[in-house]
């Protein structure tokens, strides 16, 4: 991925669907049950909110835990971000706007605790950056 580091809106539109396909997915398909329950009026959609345990699906969990899940898988990817902004002049991103630094950074702070992939040549980086990406994964 370190080939589309400039390209952001490749970037933007990975970001979703890492965090859909793994954290947020539980939350994803809750708010999707919901939508659908607020749309089609169908009280079969207001049954699975209210009774998620009984359908055996592991996924679907109780509000309180999906909202407590998106908080803190948020506030995760937040102090990751936080902390790779320290390494701004990183030599990895030199030539890079503002904008396309932001974009990168987040996309790589998703992808080290979702799916791997890194668009910043992480051997230059500081050892206590390194140590925070160990510890989110």
């Amino acid at each position: 991925m370190m080939a589309f580091k400039k390209n952001s809106g490749l970037l933007l539109i990975l970001i979703p669907l890492v965090l859909i396909g793994n954290t947020f997915y539980a939350v994803s398909l809750r708010s999707v049950i919901w939508f659908m329950e607020k749309v089609t009026k169908r009280e079969e959609f207001k049954y699975m909110l209210k009774n998620s345990r009984e359908f055996g699906y592991g996924h679907l969990f109780s509000g309180v835990c999906c909202l407590w899940l998106g908080i803190t898988a948020f506030g995760f990817i937040v102090v990751q971000f936080v902390m790779f902004c320290v390494e701004w002049n990183y030599e990895a991103m030199f030539g890079l706007s503002v904008y396309e630094k932001v974009v990168a950074i987040l996309f790589q702070v998703v992808n080290v605790r979702h799916a791997g992939e890194s668009v910043f040549d992480l051997s230059g980086i500081s050892s206590s950056i390194l140590v925070v990406f160990v510890l989110m994964m």
